[in-house]
């Protein structure tokens, strides 16, 4: 409960706290059930908002006759998500129909539930920033630096290192001269704090450990390229905690307005816009729509849909990469390579094809193979699919012809099942496909993104988004993002995508992305 959190990613501390829960109920111990059902779910950053207050609104309801005090720390957090969720009565309250933050606060002063104290003003002080009312969000962080041992070793003191390094860096050009030295130590101190705890758990503290760097490299008055490398650096780590992300770009957003970089903000503004809906702070979501009017345009832009269906997010990050790498390529073959390499690095794919029907023949327009290569030893010579180099690849051909034929997706729950109804061959000893793309596919858990092409892809997706980014590219609605898929091949017909890929990614990128794209 303690010391987890400080060398293991967050989302790790969810199946602990359940065990908590559960022995709390067998030991009739309601104190460690309490402490651990508070906990639970909340510092997991893998669940959006509406999922993680479901969630936390229930366990809380499992601990109704647990300390009063502890009741009143869980409930404050459901009252940070409910902020979030726009379900409170303003943005810099915890209050609503059913909660009132002073009485709640009074009767922590009264308890002298110091903990609970500490966490009011590290979530107040949090939503006051995120809202941009940062006179109000100093105020609990002074309240809170009195405060300080009530948090130590918590999630909360991590949370509240980098509010207060946020509030104060906002508040520095205002600050007289003493004040700003003395807030500029403070600063460097608290970023070598962070330095120190990333160096231990990359994967919990790096990213905050970069946006503190663009800050203060901001603050100093570097140059507007070397900030802005530090924010992309952290966008790039996709750690999961999209909070922290969108206040990166939304900060570099703000950053870049200021200097007049209207263009290069449009970029950032919308990252921070998608990023904020994703996690399901709809609040905020608003807020910036009424801030910021172009981001009507803007997302109404990168809306594209070929079944004119529900509305997606893109990668920001993959948008980026490929209006640098490709935006100047003007031969196809090369067009496709580059576009085929991006779309396998973003979402954890180990090898892919673009696969197109020629003259009655498939082809492989655009190919990456694993480092080891393919094997067509015992491989049918039917379904061996050839490329533009004059190879032969191994892939399920019968498939692939059944997907061009109806022009719908096909996706394989599980290959090493389901084969058989495509006709793929098997091994007569193993029952697995001889197909070398589903023999890999067989061993694969999980698919985080649909491509024109059929793609195996690593057991482990880096990130959910590449299946946006493919879309725009590549015109096919993809699954939904809750689908749980014990899934291994998506394939899907592309016999006009050598004609359309160039239209589709450019307007995707067009006007907000490849003239504003930071660099």
């Amino acid at each position: 409960m303690f010391i987890h959190h400080w060398s293991n990613h967050w989302s790790s501390l969810t199946p602990w706290f359940r065990k908590g829960i559960e022995a709390g109920y067998q030991s009739g111990d309601l104190l460690y059930l309490a402490y651990s059902a508070q906990d639970c779910v909340i510092w997991d950053p893998s669940l959006d908002l509406e999922t993680a207050h479901r969630l936390h609104a229930e366990n809380l309801r499992s601990c109704a006759n647990a300390l009063s005090g502890l009741l009143d720390s869980g409930t404050l957090f459901l009252q940070l998500q409910r902020n979030l969720l726009g379900l409170t009565d303003a943005p810099c309250t915890l209050s609503d129909d059913e909660f009132d933050e002073e009485q709640c606060l009074a009767g922590m002063r009264q308890r002298q539930f110091m903990t609970g104290i500490a966490n009011y003003h590290i979530y107040s002080a949090e939503l006051c920033l995120l809202y941009g009312n940062y006179d109000r969000a100093l105020v609990h962080v002074r309240e809170q630096d009195k405060l300080i041992k009530s948090a130590m070793s918590l999630p909360q003191l991590v949370r509240f290192y980098i509010v207060a390094f946020l509030t104060l860096a906002s508040h520095y050009p205002e600050m007289e001269a003493d004040e700003q030295a003395a807030t500029h130590k403070r600063l460097e101190h608290d970023l070598a704090r962070m330095r120190r705890w990333a160096d231990n758990c990359e994967e919990n503290f790096r990213h905050l450990q970069y946006l503190m760097e663009a800050e203060l490299a901001r603050i100093d008055g570097a140059q507007d390229r070397r900030w802005r490398t530090t924010t992309m650096r952290l966008i790039r780590r996709r750690g999961g905690f999209l909070r922290d992300e969108a206040m990166a770009c939304e900060r570099a957003a703000s950053q870049l307005l200021a200097l007049g970089r209207r263009r290069s903000a449009e970029g950032y503004l919308r990252g921070a816009y998608h990023l904020y809906d994703r996690w399901g702070a709809q609040r905020k979501v608003i807020l910036l729509e009424q801030e910021f009017p172009v981001l009507g345009e803007l997302v109404g832009g990168s809306r594209l849909s070929a079944d004119g269906g529900e509305i997606v997010d893109l990668d920001l990050a993959s948008v980026m990469k490929a209006s640098r790498e490709i935006s100047g390529e003007i031969f196809l073959d090369r067009l496709l390579k580059r576009t085929m390499n991006i779309l396998l690095e973003n979402a954890g794919g180990q090898w892919g094809c673009l696969v197109v029907r020629r003259e009655g023949q498939l082809v492989a327009e655009a190919v990456k193979l694993p480092a080891e290569g393919l094997s067509t030893v015992d491989v049918p010579s039917h379904l061996l699919v050839a490329d533009t180099n004059g190879g032969r690849l191994p892939l399920p051909a019968t498939l692939i012809s059944q997907v061009l034929y109806s022009g719908e997706a096909v996706v394989l729950r599980d290959a090493a099942r389901e084969v058989s109804s495509y006709r793929i061959p098997t091994c007569s000893a193993t029952g697995r496909p001889r197909c070398s793309a589903c023999r890999f596919a067989a061993n694969v858990s999980r698919v985080p993104s649909t491509w024109r092409t059929i793609s195996p892809v690593a057991s482990s997706p880096k990130r959910a988004g590449g299946r946006y980014f493919a879309k725009v590219c590549f015109g096919h609605p993809s699954p939904s993002k809750q689908q749980k898929l014990h899934a291994t091949v998506y394939a899907c017909g592309a016999p006009t995508v050598l004609r359309t890929l160039r239209n589709h990614l450019f307007a995707a990128l067009h006007n907000s992305l490849s003239d504003s794209t930071p660099t």
